[in-house]
């Protein structure tokens, strides 16, 4: 069967693999196409992780960070798009460039940052509050008020969602 994809490649399934092709000469099998973004260590020692292993995994075993091996594009017009998001809607969609649903179906991403941000007490989550003249992000909402709430009320749920699949 042959199939094409909103960004132009045609494809064509040979067994169990979808090869797309773009002109003149660009081959990639769908799996790079629609895959997650893998995750390397700094320090070199890990590489071409997918996002559960390094979540479940923490910090890499040569005491690196683990970082995004590519960054998605995001067009101006889905930046347009967003800015009339809400705190959860604009997370998801900016999760979901860097986690697909390989790793982590919508539905549930979308239930992931949900719940992780009903644990704020402000309903903007991290509100953007005019002071002097400037614009300041308050990351103070969280349960114990500090901006490590943010990341780590997503990441406890994380946890949770590939301990239980």
């Amino acid at each position: 069967t042959t199939t094409k994809t909103e960004i132009g490649f045609h494809g064509k399934k040979v067994g169990n693999i979808v090869w797309f092709f773009a002109p003149p000469h660009f081959v990639v099998p769908f799996s790079l196409i629609m895959s997650s973004v893998t995750y390397s260590s700094t320090r070199g020692g890990q590489k071409n992780l997918d996002f559960r292993t390094v979540v479940m995994t923490g910090l890499a075993h040569d005491r690196g960070l683990f970082v995004p091996d590519s960054f998605p594009t995001v067009t101006t017009e889905e930046l347009e798009s967003w800015r009339s998001l809400s705190f959860p809607d604009l997370a998801v969609n900016v999760i979901s460039k860097f986690v697909k649903e390989d790793q982590v179906p919508a539905d549930k991403l979308a239930d992931i940052v949900k719940r992780s941000c009903a644990a704020f007490r402000h309903e903007d989550v991290t509100p953007v509050i005019k002071v002097g003249g400037h614009h300041v992000l308050e990351l103070f909402h969280g349960p114990t008020f500090a901006f490590k709430d943010v990341a780590l009320q997503m990441l406890g749920n994380f946890f949770e969602y590939f301990l239980e699949t």
